[in-house]
């Protein structure tokens, strides 16, 4: 396969023209994966979007890998090996680490869709035609801003037919942040990150793919992997002298009920005053006093006093459990535990209307 020139100058500004303060703000441009029970051997993975031996790695390896017990695998994207890497890896993560495996394996699956016909494709006229053919093609497509798309999209930008091909999930307003219009440099804050911690071999950043290290950054000698590769006999050799692995068991967080506040009440006569009466339920003739101390505590408490579960849950119990059959002692204790819940309801509010006075 005819593959892209390799880019071996970086600009100034991604080697040493980045200040240490800079460097701690850049954004993580790895995910994790197979860590959610803790990890035996933890190694990182470094492929490049333009390889094809890193694309069967990472549809047939890793898969594999990612199945055993305890290894770990930091998996990062090289943006410098080949032209296209940068733009690519951008994309990878552009939409955060939950869709990183998505969009790879996007862009790995169909590298003959955008890297190949790259490298094939370099005359301006060949360009010219597959572009106008491309816009003729997402005319009927009313999802897609057609217009946008014309003016967004030139026939001499290196990253043609990475932009057209990654308008299958990204919308051209996604792709215009990202990788913006003319530029080939795309100097930001996650291709910053993409370079702060390539591997090094002899004082320079390797220049090979896929390449494994230590989660350290050391790579892993050769005569530890398989001409060079952590294949899947590899990872299991190392789960072996790693020794036997114990999950970590993940604690399970039991959500704590809610309890009433209880304010003041309402007084109530059990010689007047039943459930079985239509007659409304009367407060106390003694006007009441209200703390605004209290009031301003209560508020803290909650925010509504209608967001308490266990109010509802006794209020539900209680409706539903009263019936007609039931004696009279019966109803009376149940009037007197519904009219409770109802007059620290109305107490809440009460405290609710102070507080909002005392803001006032």
């Amino acid at each position: 396969m005819r593959f892209i020139v390799l880019i071996m100058i970086l600009s100034p500004v991604l080697w040493g023209g980045m200040a240490v303060n800079k460097m701690q703000q850049l954004p993580r441009t790895y995910i994790t994966l197979n860590a959610q029970q803790g990890c035996s051997v933890h190694v990182a993975a470094w492929i490049s979007p333009s390889c094809t031996h890193c694309a069967e790695y990472f549809a047939h390896d890793i898969p594999k890998i990612m199945a055993m017990p305890g290894f770990c695998l930091d998996l990062h994207f090289f943006p410098h090996l080949y032209l296209l890497d940068k733009p690519v890896s951008i994309l990878i993560l552009s939409q955060g680490p939950d869709n990183v495996l998505r969009n790879a394996d996007f862009f790995f699956k169909n590298q003959n869709k955008w890297l190949e016909i790259s490298a094939s494709r370099e005359k301006i006229k060949d360009r010219e035609e597959d572009l106008e053919k491309f816009l003729k093609d997402i005319e009927a497509d009313s999802s897609k801003n057609v217009q946008k798309i014309k003016n967004y999209l030139v026939a001499n930008d290196p990253f043609l037919y990475v932009k057209m091909f990654a308008l299958n999930i990204f919308s051209v307003e996604h792709l215009e942040h990202y990788l913006p219009r003319g530029d080939v440099d795309l100097i930001s804050e996650l291709s910053l990150s993409l370079v702060k911690d390539l591997p090094r071999k002899d004082g320079a950043a390797i220049n090979f793919s896929p390449a494994f290290t230590n989660i350290s950054g050391q790579l892993i000698p050769n005569d530890k992997l398989n001409n060079g590769i952590l294949t899947p006999s590899v990872a299991e050799d190392m789960l072996k002298t790693a020794g036997p692995f114990v999950p970590r068991q993940i604690a399970r967080v039991i959500p704590q009920k809610k309890v009433a506040t209880k304010a003041h009440h309402i007084d109530i006569d059990d010689d007047i005053q039943d459930a079985d009466e239509d007659e409304p339920i009367a407060e106390n003739p003694k006007k009441r006093k209200h703390n605004k101390v209290d009031a301003r505590q209560s508020k803290k408490q909650k925010t509504s006093p209608y967001d308490n579960e266990e109010i509802e849950e006794d209020m539900d119990d209680l409706l539903y459990k009263t019936n007609p059959d039931e004696d009279a002692n019966e109803t009376t204790i149940i009037s007197k535990k519904l009219q409770k819940i109802i007059n620290e309801q109305l107490d809440d509010l009460d405290d609710e209307y102070d507080h909002q006075d005392l803001l006032n």
